[in-house]
């Protein structure tokens, strides 16, 4: 899971949550308010940050915005966005 990988990486606690945390918004009915309340601002930061805008309906618009979106991340991002990738290639390996 993608959490263990930012943990095996030596990430931050705050990290290994928003990793832990990262597909909330989209899976669930919890919102950026939810997790601000229950976490902190930082991780709702980062779950927002690196969350697809399910807005736009058209798939690939909406890969192309998140395509457009990803150069404005920080480390942190960046760091969770690669560890969701390559948790999702090592799953679909078989």
């Amino acid at each position: 899971m993608v959490e263990y990988m930012l943990k095996n990486f030596g990430c931050s606690k705050d990290i290994v949550i928003s990793g832990f945390l990262h597909n909330i918004l989209v899976d669930t009915n919890y919102n950026y308010h939810d997790i601000e309340i229950n976490f902190e601002k930082t991780i709702a930061d980062n779950v927002k940050m690196i969350t697809e805008d399910n807005g736009i309906l058209d798939r690939p618009e909406r890969k192309e915005k998140f395509l457009e979106t990803i150069s404005t991340y920080d480390n942190v991002c960046i760091m969770i966005e690669l560890a969701d990738k390559l948790h999702n290639l090592l799953c679909n390996y078989d």
